[in-house]
């Protein structure tokens, strides 16, 4: 996951760029100077504000937020860390980002004051905080990319577990050459 997500994060832009194309997810009315204004002349208008209202562009800001975490974690990536690293922060940058930006959006809120969105987000956040913050010195964090190195737990009334020999190939005959008879 640590390849794919500077992958995931351009997909984000990629996708962004296009609903920003489309005026798709508008948000909020507003007078931010970043705003955009309803057209009057086109019918079918994504627009729920009245025509000429300036409203939030949620994807916009994402479109930002994505821009600034694919240069992170592009950072990030030059210096060897543990596995799993550059996908817990991109999970708890995206999960911040997205709990806020819902704020802009009209969306239901299920009776709490925050969407689905913004409960997921903040569930993924919680996790990617706990991992980063709390789970970084566990002892499979090798930074290696190796698991081997966890030791087996056995109880206490089970002798340990016998090392395995490593196997050999056994030796390569060329069928060209002759075999040598046996007298």
């Amino acid at each position: 996951m640590d390849m794919a997500v500077p992958c995931v994060t351009m997909g984000i832009i990629v996708g962004r760029i296009g609903d920003l194309i489309i005026a798709d997810h508008l948000g909020k009315p507003t007078h931010f100077f970043l705003g955009y204004v309803c057209p009057s002349h086109v019918t079918g208008s994504p627009c729920l504000a009245p025509i000429g209202q300036a409203v939030h562009q949620p994807a916009l800001y994402d479109f930002v937020s994505a821009i600034f975490l694919l240069v992170v974690l592009l950072r990030l990536r030059r210096t060897p860390r543990y596995d799993g690293f550059l996908t817990l922060v991109f999970g708890a940058w995206y999960g911040t980002g997205r709990f806020m930006e819902d704020f802009f959006r009209i969306d239901v809120t299920h009776g709490t004051g925050l969407t689905g969105s913004q409960w997921t987000a903040l569930t993924v956040l919680g996790l990617c905080l706990y991992c980063l913050l709390v789970l970084k010195d566990t002892p499979w964090r090798s930074g290696k990319g190796d698991f081997a190195s966890i030791p087996a737990r056995h109880r206490k009334d089970e002798p340990p577990l016998p090392e395995v020999e490593e196997e050999t190939d056994p030796p390569v005959v060329d069928a060209e050459q002759p075999k040598e008879d046996a007298e």
